[in-house]
């Protein structure tokens, strides 16, 4: 299960906590203030300190008020373990790690400046996928040791970012990393500060549809024309464009203003060659990332998982997937692990894994269905045999499986039906990932040439 937040101080700075925090991660908030107890602020319980130690003792505590260090100490009397302090030193606020001695590790506006490259991305998505890419090229582009600020969309987005990751449990991120949160897209054009160049990182960014519910950051529209401009594996997610005229001479204007762009489809080639623009295909982030540091999260899940079983991850369920999974836990006579899909993010944080778990409930099992991209990704990453099934015949985002799996001669894996699966023999044929592997290795050294040559 993810860490949850308790926030000391049901106030402004409570309020503002709340948001970098998500709400879905906080079940409380503590206050001193007795004519608070008892009462909800903005939709969370307030309790005193004794009720927390009693009823919310396992969530981490977050100070949040303007007197911290006053709270800190009544706090350290108590034996409650302090772990962050939220700051308003700057717009929306800042959650700085407090330190064992007792003192706040600054973040400060310098300490953004000092940034190589801007990963623009939406790194605190409701989505596995969406998270877990943004993380891994993070995580590579420091390996090659580059300091890399990450920065996501504005709070008036119709799909309002967090802070910090929303389903990791540990924030992966060095805090230093991570830019303000920024009130309003016209106000962008701040981040310009902080970098020369910009990454557009990989997931559906250039579809039109998902692209307005984060403001449409992808098109890299508030980077200033003298900034370098990268995107790198990024997609559309459809096999052909699918918005409007209108769009369309949007969205082909703004990407000729990118120095380098890379998509992660095939489909995606064809689209930008309509446009003009060369482009060719990198593999997703998520290969490009050492997987031993997927290995080490999954390790890190205190949800263990004992004996032989089928791993489920189905994001949208229909009576054909149902049947199809029937048919596998009847041929194989395992136990099923099911890792919660979208649809848990509706009944809060109680169902939903961390990403944690959901890489532990994949490495650990020995077999994988899903109807996931990055689910299927995973898989091939942990050396899982899998079937990975399309959604419906008129899904038109089968792009990016069809792209991944026939480079990696796996393209049967992907099935239909039930009949698809038994004719193909997929629950008996192995997979030899010892090729598929070394397959995945190559497209790694052209991606990192290809990233190497586009930041020069």
């Amino acid at each position: 299960m993810r860490k949850r937040y308790a926030i000391f101080g049901a106030g402004n700075y409570g309020n503002h906590a709340l948001w970098y925090l998500s709400a879905e991660r906080t079940v409380c908030f503590v206050d001193n203030d007795v004519s608070k107890i008892g009462n909800r602020y903005h939709g969370k319980l307030v309790v005193s300190l004794d009720e927390y130690k009693e009823y919310y003792r396992d969530a981490v505590m977050v100070i949040a008020c303007e007197k911290y260090e006053e709270i800190a100490l009544q706090l350290k009397k108590e034996g409650i373990k302090v772990s962050y302090i939220f700051e308003r030193d700057r717009p929306w606020g800042n959650l700085i790690p407090w330190t064992k001695n007792g003192n706040l590790k600054a973040v400060n506006e310098n300490t953004w400046r000092a940034h190589d490259i801007g990963l623009v991305g939406i790194y605190s998505e409701y989505s596995y996928g969406a998270e877990i890419t943004y993380f891994a090229l993070y995580s590579f582009l420091k390996k090659q040791g580059y300091r890399v600020l990450m920065i996501q969309h504005p709070m008036d987005s119709p799909h309002i970012p967090a802070g910090i990751p929303r389903l990791f449990n540990e924030n992966p991120y060095d805090p230093q990393d991570l830019s303000a949160l920024i009130d309003k897209r016209e106000n962008m054009t701040d981040v310009n500060l902080y970098a020369e160049t910009f990454i557009l990182g990989s997931d559906q960014m250039w579809n039109c549809e998902i692209s307005k519910l984060f403001n449409e950051i992808g098109l890299l529209y508030f980077i200033r024309d003298e900034k370098k401009k990268v995107a790198y594996s990024t997609s559309f997610g459809t096999e052909e464009w699918d918005g409007s005229l209108e769009d369309e001479i949007k969205y082909s204007q703004f990407l000729k203003r990118f120095d380098r762009i890379s998509v992660r489809e095939n489909s995606g080639i064809a689209i930008c060659k309509k446009w003009g623009i060369d482009t060719e295909v990198n593999i997703d982030p998520v290969f490009l990332c050492d997987f031993k540091v997927y290995w080490d999260m999954a390790n890190s899940s205190e949800k263990k998982n004992k004996g032989v079983y089928l791993a489920s991850y189905v994001l949208y369920d229909t009576s054909e997937k149902t049947g199809l999974l029937t048919h596998i836990k009847e041929h194989l006579k395992w136990s099923e692990e099911k890792i919660a899909g979208i649809d848990a993010y509706k009944e809060g944080y109680y169902s939903v894994s961390s990403i944690e778990e959901w890489l532990c409930l994949i490495a650990e099992s020995s077999f994988v269905f899903t109807d996931s991209f990055h689910g299927a990704c995973m898989a091939i990453i942990f050396k899982k045999p899998f079937v990975i099934m399309r959604s419906s015949e008129a899904d038109k985002r089968t792009t990016r499986v069809q792209s991944l799996l026939g480079r990696l001669g796996l393209s049967e894996r992907f099935v239909s039906d039930v009949n698809e699966m038994i004719t193909r023999n997929l629950l008996q044929n192995e997979i030899d990932y010892q090729k598929v592997h070394d397959l995945i290795e190559q497209d790694r050294i052209k991606a990192r040439k290809w990233i190497q040559t586009a930041l020069g």
